[in-house]
């Protein structure tokens, strides 16, 4: 995804050339709000991510799917503002957390948009999950933290790995 002036944009890469294509006009954050939280679902063969809503565009409660063409289709709104999200594809449970506001990580149920608030998180940034060991890991300032569910559920242990020099991590690839 790509921002630019006010508009979003869809775009492919190639990963051999680095060459992107732009695929698709996703809206003016204006007018559509803003995308946050996003992740690849290998099993659906999409992303999943977050925008905002029209009465409201910083809230980004409505959940989408969104293929490699650009073909957005909401799945729920859940009513919370998810800033940062991950899937688990072992457990197939998305989590979100919104570190300005519930700083909580939250599974949410995308066929019913349930929530189910797992526990305090004090993660301020992007989230990725490591489907080789169960693992969800995210940045609190410079150190690497560790997020264990129990079994996708409450309650959560966050262990600190230490500091990397660095300030976000970004999604694990886990792509073959």
């Amino acid at each position: 995804m790509q921002y630019s002036g006010s508009q979003y944009y869809w775009n492919k890469i190639n990963r051999i050339s680095g060459q992107f294509t732009r695929v698709a006009n996703l809206g003016d954050a204006t007018v559509v709000g803003y995308y946050e939280a996003m992740d690849y679902v290998n099993h659906l063969g999409k992303f999943i991510l977050s925008r905002g809503i029209s009465s409201n565009k910083y809230l980004t409660s409505e959940i989408y799917t969104i293929d490699t063409n650009g073909n957005m289709a909401l799945i729920i709104n859940n009513g919370l503002d998810n800033d940062y999200g991950v899937y688990d594809s072992n457990r197939q449970i998305f989590y979100f957390t919104d570190p300005n506001g519930h700083a909580s990580l939250v599974k949410t149920d995308l066929s019913t948009g349930a929530n189910t608030n797992l526990g305090a998180l004090s993660v301020g940034g992007d989230l990725a999950f490591n489907a080789s060991d169960g693992y969800i890991y995210g940045m609190s300032g410079t150190s690497l933290m560790r997020i264990s569910t129990t079994a996708g559920g409450a309650p959560i242990s966050v262990s600190n790995l230490g500091s990397t020099g660095l300030s976000a991590v970004a999604k694990i690839n886990r792509h073959k």
